[in-house]
C-alpha cells in the first residue's frame, strides 16, 4: 500500500509541479517587464480600407523598435471607422484613445464628432459617448484629435475642425468630470486656419505647438491660447504630418511623423526646439499611420496571451 501511495503521489505531483513552474515563469516575466520600464506605447492604424481603420497597439523598450502588442479589431462606435488615434494613460490607470471617427469605410467623409474609448489591457476597448463638435457653427470636418500634454491631470485635447473645406483650425476641449463624459469647449487656440494634425504640449512655462500646413511647423506661446510665435521653417519638414513628440527616459525628446509620400519617421531633440534630421522608423514603420506614442512608466501588462497560472502547493 505504501508503494502504491508513493507512485500515485509522484503522478499527482507532476502536474502540480508544472503549474507551479508556470506560475514562477509568469512572475519572472513580470519582473523582467519591471526591469525594462518604461515601456513606450504606440497607438496607430494602418491605412484607408475598412480593415486598416482599426486600432493597433505597438510597444517598445527604447522608443524606436516597436512590435505589435495588440491588433485590437476596435473600429470605433457602431457604423464607424477609426483613424488618427491619440492615446493617454489617465490618473485612474486606464488607457484612453480619442480618434477621428468617420463613417464605416469612408475615411474622408464629413464628421461632426470625435470618438472616445478606454481600456485597462490595451486589447479590449470600451466606447464612451462621442464628443460632438456641433457647437462650432457649420462644422463639417472633425479630424485628428490629440491629447494635450501638460502634466495637469485634467484631460484635454485639440481637434482640427472646419466649417468649410479650407478653414481647418485647432480647437480645445477639456474634461469637466472624472469619467470623461462631460466636456467644455470649443476654444480656438489662436493658431489660425489651414492647419491640421496639431499636437500641443507644455514644457516648463512654455507651450509648444506642432502642426501641419504645407509643411510641419513649430510655434511657442506663454499660454495654450497664444499668442503664438512661429519658429523658422525647415525644408526637410515639407509634407510631414501627424507629429507626436514624447520625452524619453534620458530627458531628450523624440518626435514621430507620418510623411505624406513616405513611411513613418522620427527625429530627436535635446530641448524640444532643435531637431535632428528625420530617420526611418524600423520594424512596422512601413505601415503605421498617424498615431500617438506615450511613455508608460508604470506598464504592468503581461505579454499578450499569457495568463497567470494558479499556484497549488504540492
Amino acid at each position: 500500500m505504501k508503494k502504491r501511495f508513493t507512485t500515485l503521489s509522484r503522478y499527482v505531483r507532476s502536474p502540480l509541479k508544472a503549474v507551479a513552474m508556470a506560475w514562477l515563469a509568469f512572475q519572472t516575466v513580470q519582473v523582467t517587464l519591471a526591469a525594462t520600464l518604461p515601456v513606450y506605447v504606440f497607438a496607430s492604424f494602418t491605412g484607408d480600407t475598412a480593415n486598416d481603420m482599426k486600432l493597433r497597439i505597438y510597444t517598445s523598450a527604447d522608443a524606436t523598435n516597436f512590435t505589435l502588442y495588440a491588433d485590437t479589431g476596435y473600429g470605433g462606435p457602431p457604423g464607424c471607422s477609426l483613424r488618427d488615434p491619440s492615446i493617454m494613460k489617465h490618473t485612474d490607470g486606464r488607457y484612453y484613445v480619442v480618434f477621428t471617427s468617420p463613417p464605416y469605410n469612408q475615411p474622408y467623409a464629413n464628421q461632426n464628432f470625435v470618438g472616445l474609448a478606454w481600456s485597462t489591457n490595451l486589447q479590449t476597448w470600451n466606447t464612451i459617448p462621442s464628443i460632438y463638435t456641433t457647437n462650432i457653427p457649420g462644422v463639417k470636418l472633425s479630424w485628428a484629435p490629440e491629447w494635450v500634454v501638460d502634466g495637469s491631470g485634467i484631460p484635454k485635447f485639440t481637434v482640427n475642425c472646419s466649417s468649410a473645406s479650407s478653414d481647418l483650425r485647432p480647437y480645445l476641449y477639456m474634461a469637466t468630470n472624472s469619467d470623461l463624459t462631460g466636456w467644455s469647449g470649443p476654444v480656438d487656440i489662436g493658431i489660425g486656419s489651414m492647419y491640421l494634425d496639431t499636437q500641443v504640449l507644455k514644457m516648463g512655462n512654455t507651450w509648444h505647438c506642432f502642426t501641419k500646413s504645407n509643411l510641419l511647423q513649430h510655434a511657442t506661446a506663454p499660454a495654450i491660447t497664444g499668442p503664438w510665435t512661429w519658429l523658422p521653417d525647415r525644408a526637410d519638414w515639407a509634407n510631414m504630418e501627424g507629429p507626436c513628440a514624447v520625452q524619453v527616459s534620458n530627458g531628450s525628446w523624440m518626435m514621430y511623423v507620418d510623411p505624406m509620400y513616405d513611411v513613418a519617421q522620427y527625429m530627436t531633440s535635446l530641448d524640444l526646439t532643435n531637431w535632428s534630421s528625420p530617420f526611418y522608423l524600423p520594424g512596422p514603420g512601413t505601415i503605421l499611420k498617424h498615431g500617438t506614442v506615450i511613455r508608460d512608466d508604470a506598464f504592468n501588462l503581461p505579454p499578450v496571451g499569457l495568463r497567470p497560472a494558479i499556484a497549488i502547493r504540492p
